[in-house]
């Protein structure tokens, strides 16, 4: 595939996946304001413990066959039978553990009340078993189109769900379905899309490669998995299910419009990444650009947050929520740096570093549970504060690896990165100012500061960052235009 023909395959699935995980961002955040109403931190406390012990198990399902799949340049149809045959093994196993451990599983965790939506959530390992090959299928083919329609269904139906369940007076059982519902949609979307049945044929000759370099993948996305979540066990036991609620509820807040959208430009970028990873000169061109274009994005969202936490959660949760106002402040800086260290993920991948992945993933886990132990006795807030100002030390040793991996020299990443930050920073202390003397509304707040933030940051932009700032503008209203 040529480089003109890449460029446009990414741009074509960078504006149809940012697209799609905006809407489920704004989507995401307009529920979470009406479940707020009706659930009580507690409630979205208790369903984060039981997501944790979900989400461990679900990456555990398919062993990284499936990013091996991506991974490789060439795949014959035997090798998709074995790792669908394989996933969907796994994925039964791991709804039967889960049913039958689940009374120990809520003893470690230390809250009985998880036992029943444990048996419920159990079956949605054989979901995402049934869809790994062909999701792998689709991204092989860059169809992110058919990619970011799935995912969206699956998001609204979800929604949908918990919605019209809470309106009826359910509780936890609306969060529970709003779990439930969104993996089966998008499954069977993806399934339909990609026209891909399995046969039945089996060899472990063949799948035993993809394992080798898929057991790293899944090691690596465990200790990752622990490494950001880690805090709901310790949180939820050490302190209580209120103050997890209010920080698995910043954290939604803030990752839904921010982490939504750069999973999925990672998500293009690593197939594409992968047919070029013996070109450094190439990827260094494509790992610029994206990390430029992302924290064009990412900066003026997270400071913006920042400035404007307190009106924003009082207008979109509406009374006894302040607290997530406070943590929402530390959390949006944390996620900017997140960005970063994503697309450091993605370049690791590309090129074949499984080992390295598990083994930063380790260390990064180890530094975070040693954190968490330590703040904890603190409360929340410095909890909080401790996984930002750890995340910020760790960015730049992740990146001096993914840098020294395609020879870009550090210091021009800085200055590409480093514009877009100054400009979003000044933005959001500015507001800052401005929203602490209003004493207006919280909907008229956010109508003068969202503004006056766009306003200062564009500003700001053209005054430091123009030569990338204003070709990326006139792409960005020219495919607008299209």
């Amino acid at each position: 595939m040529t480089q003109q023909n890449l460029r446009s395959k990414a741009m074509k699935g960078a504006s149809f996946t940012v697209a799609g995980r905006l809407l489920r961002a704004f989507q995401g955040v307009a529920v979470l304001g009406i479940l707020s109403r009706y659930l009580s931190p507690a409630e979205f406390g208790l369903i984060s413990m039981v997501a944790f012990v979900s989400g461990i198990a679900q990456i555990l399902t398919d062993f990284g066959t499936r990013i091996a799949l991506v991974q490789r340049g060439n795949v014959t149809k035997l090798e998709e039978d074995c790792v669908f045959w394989w996933n969907l093994g796994i994925g039964a196993v791991m709804t039967m553990a889960t049913m039958m451990f689940s009374p120990w599983i809520a003893q470690v965790m230390g809250d009985s009340r998880i036992v029943g939506p444990l048996l419920w959530v159990a079956p949605i390992f054989v979901f995402g078993a049934l869809q790994g090959v062909p999701q792998s299928v689709l991204e092989r083919r860059l169809a992110f189109g058919h990619l970011t329609i799935s995912e969206v269904a699956g998001a609204v139906s979800s929604s949908a769900v918990a919605v019209a369940m809470v309106l009826l007076g359910f509780k936890i059982e609306a969060l529970i379905a709003q779990m439930m519902a969104g993996p089966i949609v998008t499954m069977l979307c993806i399934m339909w899309f990609s026209r891909w049945r399995p046969r039945l044929q089996f060899s472990y000759s063949v799948l035993r490669p993809l394992l080798s370099y898929g057991s790293y993948v899944t090691a690596a996305g465990v200790v990752q998995f622990l490494s950001s979540q880690i805090d709901r066990p310790i949180v939820g036991n050490r302190l209580s299910t209120t103050d997890l609620g209010y920080s698995r509820m910043a954290d939604q807040i803030v990752f839904t419009p921010l982490r939504i959208t750069v999973q999925m430009v990672r998500k293009v970028m690593f197939p594409i990444m992968a047919t070029i990873q013996e070109d450094d000169a190439r990827m260094r061109r494509g790992y610029l650009t994206m990390q430029h274009g992302l924290m064009v994005v990412m900066a003026p969202v997270a400071f913006g947050l920042w400035a404007v936490a307190h009106p924003a959660v009082r207008l979109l949760l509406g009374p006894g929520w302040d607290m997530v106002a406070v943590l929402m402040g530390l959390t949006t800086i944390r996620s900017m740096f997140g960005t970063v260290n994503d697309l450091n993920s993605v370049i690791f991948s590309a090129k074949g570093w499984a080992k390295f992945q598990f083994k930063w993933s380790i260390f990064s886990a180890s530094m975070t549970i040693c954190t968490l132990l330590v703040t904890v006795n603190y409360g929340i807030v410095a909890v909080v504060a401790g996984k930002l100002v750890l995340t910020i030390l760790l960015t730049p040793i992740n990146c001096s690896f993914a840098l020294r991996l395609i020879g870009q020299p550090p210091m021009e990443v800085v200055k590409v990165l480093g514009r877009p930050v100054l400009s979003a920073a000044a933005m959001g202390l500015a507001v800052a100012v401005v929203q602490a003397h209003l004493t207006i509304s919280p909907l008229l707040q956010l109508a003068v500061c969202i503004p006056l933030g766009v306003a200062l940051y564009v500003a700001g932009q053209l005054l430091l960052d123009r030569a990338r700032f204003v070709p990326l503008l006139r792409q960005i209203v020219t495919r607008g235009r299209r």
